[in-house]
């Protein structure tokens, strides 16, 4: 049983490692894709509300 048990902890850890790999690769290419869409346009069409507080001061 305690065999079994280990077998499905570490099942668990690899699968958990696994998971974290694939989202930080998808976080990775979402960052990138956003980064390429700013610097094709301009970051204000991004962020209207920090120009708009930028204009009141």
């Amino acid at each position: 049983m305690k065999k079994k048990q280990k077998q499905g902890l570490l099942e668990a850890i690899f699968v958990d490692i696994l998971v974290t790999e694939v989202y930080c690769k998808y976080i990775y290419k979402v960052c990138i894709f956003l980064f390429n869409l700013m610097l094709s346009s301009s970051p204000w069409n991004f962020f209207p509300q920090i120009r708009g507080r930028w204009t009141r001061w």
